[in-house]
């Protein structure tokens, strides 16, 4: 079961952690969640079809995500 919307909304929600431009960093369990969901607003596609569509057909054969 997906917990994109949700997981999305409350990652978005967050105040940040330090004063821009001081630091940076990124949780492992988040950081898939935070970049699908710039793939999905930017493309209007899942993670998963942009990565098999855009980068691994172009690359041919044997090429899958």
């Amino acid at each position: 079961m997906s917990r994109r919307q949700p997981t999305s909304y409350k990652l978005a929600s967050q105040a940040p952690l330090w004063a821009s431009g001081t630091a940076m960093g990124y949780h492992g369990m988040t950081q898939g969640f935070l970049v699908g969901e710039l793939v999905r607003r930017k493309t209007g596609t899942s993670i998963d079809e942009f990565v098999t569509e855009d980068i691994c057909r172009p690359l041919g054969e044997g090429a899958d995500f």
